[in-house]
């Protein structure tokens, strides 16, 4: 019970010189060079996970099932969200319950848990099933946000099946079709992804689109701009690879 009084309020605040300077090296940075950079990321991460153990793989007393919702709430900054703590996640827990632990390494000083979190709630508002949906904000041994828990994304990353070479040339074309007409709704609203590399374009069963992982720390309107970019960048990849099936 004290701790949910002492925990109704925490200010958190990232470095903003280093979220700047971030931000505006993604601006002036090609599509082409942020897809190598993120792939580069996406294997030290993977290392990381196996050196930093982050949570168990299960524990005797463990939550057999974590429900959506009813968590208690915490106020970040001046913002409300459903939180939980680290310590009580297994990694089976999240997998029987259908859900996904985004983690946010000290050195992704770009994005912070509970600006990314507040936009992919946002942006589900304004069309829901756009982003992938965040659960609740996960808190350290510090009391300090450390990540979210999210629904997991369905169906395989659009990086996943260019890898696979498992596309045939019309569901390719039908993907970029999608994939151009997801954003630009998306953009009317007002709202911009900003980092669209492969690995944040997920791929459902019916071809429908779902993104991660935006990039929070930009104006929608950069946001938008890059996004634009990114269409022109994926449509060469797609071209591409449909020359070589």
């Amino acid at each position: 019970m004290m701790e949910t009084a002492y925990l109704k309020k925490i200010d958190y605040v990232p470095c903003r010189t280093l979220r700047l300077l971030a931000t505006s090296l993604t601006m002036i940075s090609s599509p082409k060079l942020r897809h190598y950079v993120s792939r580069a990321a996406a294997y030290f991460e993977s290392i990381f996970v196996k050196i930093f153990e982050i949570m168990p793989e299960s524990a005797e007393n463990e939550i057999g099932y974590i429900q959506p919702g009813g968590f208690p709430s915490i106020t970040i900054n001046g913002k409300e969200f459903p939180y939980t703590h680290l310590r009580g996640l297994t990694k089976a827990s999240l997998d029987r319950s259908g859900l996904h632990y985004k983690n946010h390494w000290k050195y992704k000083f770009w994005h912070s848990p509970d600006t990314q979190f507040d936009m992919l709630r946002k942006a589900n508002a304004s069309v829901e099933g756009m982003m992938v949906e965040p659960v609740a904000i996960t808190l350290d041994d510090k009391d300090i946000p450390a990540g979210y828990i999210m629904k997991r994304a369905m169906g395989r990353t659009l990086a996943d099946l260019l890898d696979s070479r498992q596309l045939s040339c019309s569901t390719s074309f039908k993907i970029e079709q999608n994939l151009a007409m997801r954003l630009e709704e998306l953009h009317s609203r007002g709202i911009g992804h900003g980092d669209l590399n492969s690995e944040n374009i997920f791929i459902k069963p019916n071809l429908e689109i779902v993104f991660i992982d935006p990039m929070e720390t930009m104006t929608p309107k950069n946001a938008i701009e890059l996004d634009h970019h990114w269409l022109g960048y994926i449509h060469s990849k797609l071209d591409k690879y449909r020359r070589k099936i």
